[in-house]
């Protein structure tokens, strides 16, 4: 993949060095949708203006994925969640919003993230009883990662012999994961024989 031209990116405002080929063409269409939409934007294009952003939740796409986001915002705050502000509210380049974006109408309607996830996984999913966000089961606890961690979206679902299961997701849209190494995974599985 080609990086869009210099001149494009400069004309909407999503110039930024250091990112990857996929990251220009993200950052460039999430200005241009901005720009088609009238948002003024923050430092770069792919920033809405923070006010107006928190006001109007306009960094999310259906009324129900809004009350959604406010609704996790207060849960993670309560649980030890992390929510990353202002971003949340204001990059359409974070993979935060995107998170919701995609699976917040399903935390509304079971029935809808039933049907998804029994396409995805015919075999396991019976029935979705809930879908979190910024989500651990055991956050810190030290059987598992240790970490206070958690998943990006956590689907909780019966399986077909009614046991209560999950399927965590990490969503990423353009940020890499640099600052992550397999080291770290691999170590921790070391040291507890898993």
């Amino acid at each position: 993949m080609i990086k869009p031209t210099n001149e494009e990116l400069n004309r909407y405002k999503a110039y930024y060095k250091y990112d990857t080929p996929f990251a220009s063409y993200a950052r460039l269409l999430q200005s241009k949708w901005r720009d088609g939409k009238g948002y003024q934007s923050g430092d770069y294009g792919n920033y809405i203006e923070l006010e107006f952003a928190k006001r109007t939740k306009a960094n999310y796409l259906t009324d129900n994925i809004k009350r959604c986001v406010s609704e996790a915002i207060i849960e993670a705050r309560n649980n030890g969640g992390m929510v990353s502000e202002p971003r949340i509210w204001n990059n359409l380049l974070s993979s935060q919003p995107l998170c919701f974006n995609l699976f917040g109408e399903m935390s509304c309607d079971t029935e809808l993230a039933t049907n998804f996830f029994k396409t995805l996984f015919p075999k396991i999913v019976v029935k979705v009883t809930k879908v979190r966000f910024e989500y651990s089961p055991k956050r810190g606890d030290k059987r598992y990662t240790g970490d206070h961690s958690a998943f990006d979206v956590f689907i909780e679902y019966l399986n077909d012999k009614q046991e209560l299961c999950f399927i965590g997701i990490e969503v990423k849209y353009a940020e890499t994961l640099k600052e992550e190494t397999r080291q770290k995974g691999k170590d921790y599985f070391k040291d507890h024989n898993l």
